[in-house]
This record gives structure tokens, sequence and C-alpha cells, in this order.
């Protein structure tokens, strides 16, 4: 029989394993090396995983992100365009002043400037830690005030005739928390009907017409018509 020596290998767990005299390990104590080394790498294995996920992947979320989307929700209902016109008549180019509604704010637009989705912005602003506290406050409150100015812009364009009444009723279901009086009555959630909107609409739009049309009078092309003043375009 083969003379066997025992030799110490690992001073942290005391563990020995039985070396024969030609230099090889015994069999039975090989295998159960091999054994604990695959459990004890199963067990990392598990604990990353955990941490990884309670960590999630790193967040993009920026603290200034909450004042920027504010600015980018407030703007003015109207916007002023200079544009260049030519007269049929006598070829002269001639600047005028078109007042058009001002393009209606989405997240989604705000979220490609900072190159996220619109998913992410819900997610950061309802972001809540183990006590269920929220995580980004400031950005919870900018998103409420950002979803008010949608629904203010809306209404006030929907009212004013300056939007499709089909769109408007169309964007209200889809952006904001406005639903059909029918669908009120189903789910018992209270917010402003639909319905109720698109009547007041209708009711409203012949009312408007002369306060429509005195906002715009600032705001009428001069043109070489009406005044018989023009000026030439720079070349």
């Amino acid at each position: 029989m083969a003379k066997q020596k025992t030799k110490k290998i690992d001073p942290k767990t005391n563990q020995t394993e039985i070396i024969k005299a030609d230099g090889s390990i015994d069999a039975k104590i090989e295998k159960e090396i091999k054994k604990e080394l695959q459990r004890q790498l199963k067990a990392k294995k598990a604990l990353y995983k955990n941490i990884a996920a309670k960590l999630g992947r790193p967040s993009k979320y920026q603290p200034r992100y909450a004042a920027e989307m504010v600015a980018f929700f407030d703007r003015d209902y109207w916007t002023i365009d200079t544009v260049e016109k030519t007269n049929p008549m006598t070829g002269v180019n001639y600047k005028v002043k078109v007042k058009r509604p001002s393009d209606f704010p989405t997240f989604e637009r705000f979220a490609s400037n900072i190159l996220v989705d619109r998913d992410t912005l819900a997610n950061w602003a309802n972001a809540k830690d183990d006590d269920g506290a929220l995580i980004h406050p400031d950005f919870f409150g900018a998103y409420k005030v950002c979803q008010a100015k949608q629904k203010d812009f809306l209404i006030y364009h929907g009212l004013s005739g300056s939007y499709n009444g089909s769109f408007a009723i169309f964007t209200a279901k889809n952006v904001t928390d406005m639903r059909d009086k029918s669908e009120l009555e189903h789910s018992g959630t209270m917010s402003l009907g639909i319905a109720s909107i698109s009547k007041v609409i209708q009711e409203q739009r012949a009312k408007l017409e002369e306060v429509k049309e005195a906002d715009f009078a600032d705001f009428e092309a001069i043109t070489p018509a009406n005044t018989g003043e023009y000026s030439k375009s720079d070349n």
C-alpha cells in the first residue's frame, strides 16, 4: 500500500487533503473539494444576483430635470412667426407676422430631449424607496405641474377654436385624465368629462369669434395692398 502523508492547504478553513506519495490527491477528498467549491460559487452568484436586482441599472436621473421639464411645458398659448411673402403684382418681397397656436407640450418630446422615453419620466416621478417615500419628490411635483399645464393648454385652445374639435377630444382622452361621461359613470372616477367640454366648445365658438378677431387685430398682416407700404427683403 502506498504511503500517504497529510498536508494542510487552506489555513482559513483548516481543511486538509490527502496527498499520496506519487503526488496525486485522494479521489474521495478531491470530489468533496470540487463539491464545496461549486457550492460556494453558486452562493456567490445568488448573492450578486440579489444585489443587482435591488440596485437595478444605474439611473440616468439628474436633479436638474425637474426644473427643466417645468420650463419646457411653461410656454405661451400663442407663437408669433415672421413670414416672408411676395406681392404677386409687384414681385416685391415683404414680411408679415403670423399668429399661431404654440406647439402642444408633450412628455414624449421632453423625454427625447434628454435621451429617455416617457415611461422613464413616469418611473422617476413615482419611484419609492423601501419605506414607501418618494425618491425624487421634486420631480414628482414637477410631473404633476406639467400634467396640469397640458390640460390647461388643451382646454384653452379647444374653447378658442384653435384646435379641431375631434383632435382636442382625442388628445384629452389619451393625454390627460379627462374622460367621456359614460366612462365616468362606469368607473366612478372623478374627472372632467369630454362630452361636457365638447358641448361647451360648440356653444362658445360663435361667441368667441369677436374676441378672437380683436385678439388678432394687433398682428394683422401689413401688405402693399392695404397700406401701400412694403419692405424689400435682403438679397
